[in-house]
């Protein structure tokens, strides 16, 4: 009786029989580590400059995070509403800080003036998305930063 390893049957093993080099070439790939995943935190950071950037910049860095599962649907949207749509009713801007004549804003600086008014108007709720937002722009300018060289 020829007794076939489990889930394999007699061509199977006629057709890839068990020898050194193939038992060799198992324990080689099975010793091989996985590729490292990427960080989706450090490709966005290093894509990007939170201090420097316009709105369809933000739109797209955070897509790729949202995408990645980096963050949610409700941060992306936050990160990529433009209070300017609700503004234009009445001729304002919905925006705490100033964007160059291209459209870059210091995104930092902006969610940090949201913290300080939503804090100054008793808004909790606010304040607390106001500072997750200034936590993912921070861990974003993290990102871009080059990698520590941990082998000296």
């Amino acid at each position: 009786m020829n007794i076939s390893p489990l889930g394999t049957n007699a061509a199977q093993a006629a057709a890839w029989p068990d020898t050194a080099e193939s038992r060799a070439r198992a324990a080689r790939t099975e010793a091989s580590p996985a590729p490292a995943a990427a960080d989706p935190w450090r490709e966005a950071g290093q894509s990007c400059n939170v201090r420097h950037m316009t709105l369809q910049d933000m739109d797209d860095v955070t897509m790729d995070l949202y995408e990645s599962g980096s963050i949610s649907l409700f941060d992306r949207a936050l990160l990529t509403f433009d209070p300017d749509r609700l503004a234009a009713a009445d001729g304002g801007t919905g925006w705490l800080t100033p964007a160059d004549s291209q459209g870059n804003r210091d995104w930092v600086a902006e969610w940090e003036a949201r913290l300080a008014q939503d804090e100054t108007l008793g808004e909790a709720q606010n304040a607390a998305n106001d500072q997750r937002i200034l936590d993912i722009l921070h861990r974003l300018e993290a990102g871009a930063a080059p990698a520590l060289d941990r082998t000296a």
